[in-house]
C-alpha cells in the first residue's frame, strides 16, 4: 500500500516535470503572436516569413521526432528529452541577440528541440506511471500546459515594456524547467515490474511503422495542428486589421481560444471516458471546431465572438489529448513501442503545423482572413473523416474486449481470474 501511494505521488511529480517542460517550450513561440505588430515591421518581414518564424520551433519535430521516440524506447526518455531541453533553453535565451529574421528563425528552431522530443514520448512516460484508464486524463492535464502557454503567451506578452523583456522572461522559464527535469524526472517507478530487455532499433521501427492506426492518428494530428497554428498565429492580427481593435485587446480576445482549450484538454477526456466511446466524441468535437474556426471570429465583437472562440477552443482542446493517447492504447503498440509510434505521429503532427499554415493556407489566402480561417476549418473536417477509420478505443470497447476474453476462457474451461 505504501509503495502504491509513493508511486501515485511521484507520478504527479512526473506530470509536473512534463508540464513545466511543455509550457517552457511553447510559451516563447506564442509570445511572437502578440508581438507580431512589432516584429514584422522591425525585421521587415512578410506574412509568410513571419508564419515561417512562428512555426520554426516545430521543424526539429518534423525531422527528429521519429528518431527521438526510437531512442527513448532504447535508452529512456529522461536522457533524450533532457538533451532537447538544454538545446531549447540555449536557443530561447539567445533570442535576445537576434537582429534579423534569419537569426530569429534559427533561434526559434532551436527553441523547439525540447518540445519535439517531449511530444513524441509524453504518452510513453505517462503510460509507465499511470494505468490505461487514466492515460487520457493525465494527457489532458499535461496538455493543459500547452494551452495555458498559448493563453499566457498570447494574452499577456503585449504588457511587457519591450520585446527584450518578453524574451528574458521566456529564457528564465526555460532554464527553470530544464533544471527541474534534470533533478526530478525518472523513466519509470523504482518498484515497477522488470522491464524487458531493450529491443533492437530496427525492430522498434518495424513494429510502429506496421500499424495502420498509428499513421491514421498522425494524419489526424497533422490536420488538427494545421488548424490550431493557423488560427492562433493570425487571429490577433485579423482582429486588429479587420475591426481596428488595439493589439492588447486583440491579444486578450484571442486568448479565449486557448482558455477554452485549457478547459477542453482536462474536461474532454473525462467526458469521453464517461461516454465510453472515443471515436464519436472526437468526430463531434472536430465538426464543432471546424465551424468555430471558420466563423467565430466573424461574429460581432463582444459576447457572441467571445463565446464562439471559447467553444472552438474547448473542442480543439478536447481532441488533442485523446488523439495523442491513441498509440499507447493500441494493443499492437502499448508502452513498449509508444516512443517509436509517438515519433511517427509527432512527425506528421508537426509537418501539418509547419507545412499547412506556411506553405498551403497563407499562400492561397494572402491577406484574406475569411479564406484563411475557412481553410483552417476544412482541416478539421479532414481530421473528422480520418477519425472514422480508427478503431474504437473507448472504455466501452475495453469492457467488451475483457468480457470476450473471459467468455472465451470459460468456454475453454479456464478460470479467467486465475
Amino acid at each position: 500500500m505504501a509503495r502504491l501511494e509513493v508511486r501515485r505521488f511521484y507520478g504527479g511529480v512526473i506530470v509536473i516535470a512534463l508540464w513545466l517542460a511543455s509550457f517552457s517550450g511553447l510559451y516563447p513561440q506564442y509570445q511572437l503572436s502578440a508581438l507580431a505588430h512589432q516584429i514584422i515591421p522591425d525585421l521587415g518581414l512578410t506574412s509568410s516569413q513571419f508564419s515561417g518564424i512562428f512555426s520554426a520551433p516545430m521543424i526539429p519535430a518534423v525531422f527528429l521526432s521519429f528518431f527521438s521516440g526510437v531512442l527513448a524506447d532504447r535508452f529512456g526518455p529522461k536522457k533524450v528529452i533532457g538533451a532537447g531541453l538544454i538545446i531549447a533553453a540555449i536557443g530561447t535565451c539567445l533570442r535576445l541577440k537576434s537582429e534579423t529574421g534569419t537569426q530569429l528563425f534559427v533561434l526559434m528552431m532551436m527553441s523547439g528541440f525540447g518540445s519535439a522530443f517531449l511530444t513524441a514520448n509524453a504518452a510513453k512516460i505517462i503510460g509507465a506511471w499511470h494505468p490505461p484508464e487514466k492515460i487520457g486524463k493525465m494527457m489532458g492535464v499535461y496538455l493543459m500546459s500547452s494551452t495555458l502557454a498559448m493563453a499566457v503567451g498570447t494574452g499577456t506578452t503585449a504588457y511587457f515594456p519591450s520585446v527584450r523583456s518578453a524574451y528574458m522572461a521566456a529564457g528564465g522559464g526555460c532554464i527553470a524547467a530544464t533544471l527541474f527535469w534534470i533533478f526530478f524526472m525518472k523513466d519509470q517507478p523504482a518498484n515497477a515490474a522488470l522491464a524487458p530487455a531493450p529491443q533492437p532499433i530496427k525492430k522498434l521501427l518495424a513494429v510502429a511503422a506496421r500499424s495502420r492506426s498509428v499513421w491514421l492518428t498522425g494524419g489526424c494530428l497533422m490536420f488538427t495542428l494545421g488548424c490550431v497554428i493557423s488560427l492562433t498565429a493570425f487571429l490577433p492580427n485579423a482582429l486588429v486589421s479587420t475591426y481596428g481593435i488595439d493589439p492588447k485587446t486583440a491579444g486578450l480576445i484571442s486568448a479565449l481560444i486557448t482558455l477554452g482549450s485549457l478547459a477542453g484538454s482536462l474536461a474532454g477526456p473525462l467526458v469521453c471516458q464517461k461516454i465510453g466511446l472515443m471515436r464519436p466524441f472526437i468526430m463531434g468535437a472536430g465538426l464543432i471546431a471546424a465551424g468555430g474556426t471558420a466563423f467565430a471570429w466573424q461574429a460581432p465583437v463582444g459576447i457572441l465572438m467571445g463565446s464562439g472562440l471559447l467553444v472552438t477552443g474547448f473542442a480543439l482542446g478536447a481532441i488533442l489529448p485523446l488523439l495523442m493517447s491513441v498509440p499507447v492504447l493500441l494493443p499492437e503498440i502499448g508502452p513498449a513501442y509508444a516512443g517509436s509510434a509517438g515519433g511517427i505521429t509527432s512527425t506528421l503532427q508537426l509537418l501539418g503545423a509547419v507545412i499547412i499554415p506556411t506553405y498551403v493556407i497563407t499562400p492561397v489566402s494572402g491577406d484574406n482572413y475569411g479564406i484563411l480561417f475557412g481553410m483552417a476549418g476544412i482541416c478539421m473536417v479532414c481530421m473528422t473523416l480520418m477519425v472514422f477509420l480508427l478503431p474504437e478505443l473507448g472504455t466501452k470497447a475495453g469492457q467488451k474486449l475483457s468480457e470476450h476474453k473471459q467468455s472465451k476462457g470459460l468456454r475453454r474451461g479456464v478460470n479467467p481470474i486465475q
